[in-house]
């Protein structure tokens, strides 16, 4: 029953917006017309009708319940509510915290529901996601949530061919593998690294409009809310308390911090020109003589593995927001071990099969943090035996690396055991002032 919990956790974390956070009135996709909505029992601004409104798993009416009162500037600093519905909030209002995490739900739902969510999926030959149709529709006897509890764990994902990856076996594979796949997607579907870039840097004012919702809800010590079982048809609610506000703002700032980051490169690598992709051919992957070629600069486009685009070495304006993304996440993997510190992220932190992953991901948060505010040691260095390197990342978020201005030599050689060997001249050059060899 635990895992039935994890999987509703996210899923509530896909649902569709609402204008909460622009303001004004909900629109309809198709019409650019105002929705007209059922009535809801409870007053609206109410918990007992966001309560409600989960628990008929009605994507529209969650969107009434969340918002219906609140007009936000777009800035959490100047937030304010208006009862511009004609109702009277009660004793029952939901709290600003309630309102703002309400919206975020919904918020967070368009943007894997956006255009570019949905090309970047197409990329990988995968559909798009539709939340309400596929997996909370009642009335569909194939929707997610319907078929939810007479399933097996190992069975819920396979069992939905509308859902994205439902047909790649995770339990057969790693990391490694997973990646190797969607190279070969990326060839055989003729996608660049450059179109994935601009998918994900579409949705940069997205991700801040998420991080500014969350903000008004961390900032309330006592933060909770309650998603109904009813939601999903698991057997208890699940409560969110503040431990996962930090968690879901450690993740979402990190992200920004990097589609930054990548959208300052211009990737000068194409899985046309070395990945193999033949279905025939077993293991038929990654070539890595090709690899090297083309890492290296030589036929293709012409350029390095990444080159710096002109007037974009600098993103040391989101230092602030990277230091307390990181806070984030460390407060979390510091203080969650179990479901009985955290509903949503306990069960997953907790599983054995990812503990050294996450106890690796703290440590180089904390790392990270450090080594932000004067130059420190990575703890993976020290686990290679390398503990005299240093890293500066403040230098490195003002003064991101250029491979292109590095004409001493090339970053990578065949190796001649098999495999790829980077060159050190090259590497030390690029980062030079950010690591200290």
């Amino acid at each position: 029953m635990r895992f039935k919990k994890v999987l509703l956790v996210l899923l509530i974390i896909t649902l569709p917006g609402c204008d909460f956070f622009r303001g004004g009135p909900s629109e309809n996709p198709n019409t650019g017309v105002g929705k007209e909505i059922g009535d809801i029992s409870a007053p609206l601004g109410s918990g007992a009708a966001l309560s409600s409104a989960l628990a008929s798993a009605n994507l529209d009416a969650i969107e009434k319940a969340s918002c219906p009162y609140c007009n936000w500037s777009g800035k959490a600093s100047s937030a304010a509510k208006s009862t511009s519905v004609g109702k009277d909030l009660t004793a029952d209002a939901i709290g600003e915290g309630d309102a703002a995490f309400g919206c975020f739900l919904v918020q967070l739902s368009r943007m894997f529901e956006s255009a570019p969510a949905s090309d970047f999926l197409a990329a990988f030959g995968e559909p798009a996601i539709h939340v309400q149709a596929d997996i909370l529709d009642k009335t569909n006897s194939n929707a997610l949530c319907t078929k939810l509890s007479s399933m097996h764990p190992k069975k819920y994902y396979q069992m939905f061919p509308n859902l994205p990856f439902n047909n790649y076996q995770f339990s057969h594979s790693n990391p490694k593998k997973f990646f190797q796949e969607m190279l070969k997607r990326a060839k055989n579907n003729g996608i660049s690294l450059s179109r994935l870039q601009d998918d994900l840097f579409a949705l940069d004012n997205q991700l801040g409009q998420l991080l500014e919702l969350l903000s008004i809800s961390r900032a309330n010590a006592s933060f909770s809310f309650t998603i109904p079982k009813d939601l999903c048809q698991v057997s208890r609610d699940i409560v969110v308390n503040r431990i996962d506000l930090e968690g879901f703002n450690g993740i979402l700032g990190s992200l920004k911090v990097f589609v930054n980051l990548l959208h300052s490169y211009a990737i000068g690598l194409d899985p046309a020109r070395f990945v193999g992709g033949n279905p025939a051919v077993a293991n038929d992957t990654v070539n890595e003589r090709e690899f090297v070629a083309d890492a290296n600069g030589v036929g293709g486009d012409g350029k390095k593995i990444a080159e710096l685009i002109s007037g974009r070495g600098d993103i040391s304006s989101l230092s602030p927001l990277f230091l307390n993304s990181l806070n984030s996440l460390i407060a979390v993997l510091d203080g969650v071990h179990s479901e009985q510190d955290s509903q949503v992220f306990g069960y997953l932190f907790s599983m054995g099969r990812f503990q050294k992953f996450f106890r690796n991901v703290n440590r180089a948060s904390k790392d990270l943090k450090s080594s932000l505010e004067h130059p420190g040691v990575l703890s993976p260095f020290t686990q290679l035996g390398h503990p005299s390197i240093k890293v500066d990342a403040g230098n490195f978020m003002s003064h991101l690396p250029d491979p292109k201005g590095v004409s001493s030599s090339d970053p990578f050689v065949p190796s001649r055991y098999g495999g790829i060997r980077g060159v050190a001249n090259f590497w030390e050059v690029l980062l030079n002032g950010i690591v200290n060899f």
